[in-house]
Order: structure tokens, then sequence, then C-alpha cells
């Protein structure tokens, strides 16, 4: 199944497309909160790090990808040590690094609403609606 892996911001690299077997663990996973809300249903894998031991390694997309849909914070778990990490979508449909990069970009803009303090104006961006009129601006 194509997903995409996400490299932790201290190890060489970019986001790139990642086959992921279809029997990986990473499809028992919950889908993604936030996403969910717009019916995009993806899920998330820590890979870990790929550099001696070091676990303090920061992925920025995938924290934004964690928030949570009630109060649009990230769980400490998902803010630091995060690693390099793996995202497919939950159905086992291919996901490209185009559509990760609409649904990370979307979840990025409507945050400069949230450092406002106004998570309930945030979450009613959080649409298919909304969703699809940005995606068909953001190509």
């Amino acid at each position: 199944v194509q997903g995409v892996r996400l490299p932790a911001s201290r190890t060489s690299g970019t986001v790139l497309p990642n086959l992921v077997p279809s029997n990986h663990p990473i499809f028992e996973s919950p889908p993604l909160g936030v996403p969910s809300l717009f019916e995009v249903s993806l899920v998330i894998h820590r890979v870990g790090t790929d550099i001696s031991g070091q676990a303090d390694l920061e992925c920025p997309i995938a924290t934004c990808l964690n928030m949570d849909p009630d109060d649009g914070l990230t769980p400490p778990e998902w803010q630091s040590n995060v690693g390099t990490c793996i995202v497919a979508r939950k159905d086992g449909k291919p996901l490209s690094v185009e559509q990760l990069e609409v649904v990370w970009a979307y979840m990025d803009m409507t945050l400069e609403k949230l450092a406002e303090g106004n998570w309930a104006m945030v979450r009613r961006f959080y649409t298919r609606q909304f969703f699809e009129m940005f995606e068909g601006r953001y190509k």
C-alpha cells in the first residue's frame, strides 16, 4: 500500500512515498482525529529514528496531524521525541505525498487561527466542504 514517510527534522531526507505492507500494524490504529473531521481517514505509525540512538527528533507534520479534535492540542507524546513516521490511509488506498501535503497545509493554515485562542472557531473549518475548497485552490 502506498503511504508517506515523514522524516524527523534532524535526519537527512524529505517527505517521500513509502510502501507499507497491507498487514502492517499501522492499519490497526484508530484514524487521526482532526483529518477525520473533514473525512480524510489517515493513520500514523512511529518508525523511530534513523540515526544512532538519538530519540529527541522532532517531526512537525506528525505533531500537527495528531491534534486532538476536542481542543486542538497535541498530546505530549506527539510533541517531542517523535522520530520518523509513516502515514497511510485507513482504508488501505494509496496516499501520495501531494495528498498528504494538502491535508497538512490545510491544518497548518487553520492553526494560525488557533494561535488566537479560539478552537471552536477553527473547528468550524474542519468540514469536507471547506477542505475541498482549500484543496481546489491549493493545487
